[in-house]
């Protein structure tokens, strides 16, 4: 919901080669001025979809296996094999995901983290991600 995060997000998924993206209902506004500026240039050189109603990850489903970033549930990041195509669900690190995009899901994992610290922003659990993808 932080438009900060979501510009971020875009940036640091450009740098590691993810260039497609789809932003949910509850996903902050793709041209707020903080998404922008966060993103900086990157917002111009990605694919992104706006998907309001949930009917690209619907129909996607069965198409792609849907993996999401999970603090609370799943296996750990470094165990999981990633096809190469796939989708990645990331949620908000207050509220986690949207009842439609959990109830989709094929596969959870975590990234491990201390249990003295609460979940990582989700830019930053992005950018883990990410780079764990591009090993």
């Amino acid at each position: 919901s932080d438009p900060g995060n979501v510009g971020t997000i875009f940036r640091t998924g450009l740098a590691f080669g993810f260039k497609n993206f789809v932003l949910g209902s509850e996903c902050a506004g793709l041209y707020n001025f903080k998404t922008i500026n966060a993103a900086k240039d990157s917002i111009f050189k990605l694919n992104i979809i706006k998907d309001d109603d949930g009917s690209w990850l619907k129909k996607e489903k069965g198409k792609l296996p849907i993996y999401a970033a999970n603090a609370q549930a799943g296996s750990n990041l470094e165990k999981i094999k990633f096809p190469k195509k796939f989708c990645l669900v990331l949620g908000s690190e207050t509220h986690g995901l949207s009842a439609l995009a959990d109830n989709l899901v094929d596969k959870n994992f975590k990234i491990k983290i201390s249990k003295d610290i609460e979940p990582l922003n989700v830019a930053v659990a992005a950018a883990i991600v990410f780079y764990r993808l591009n090993q």
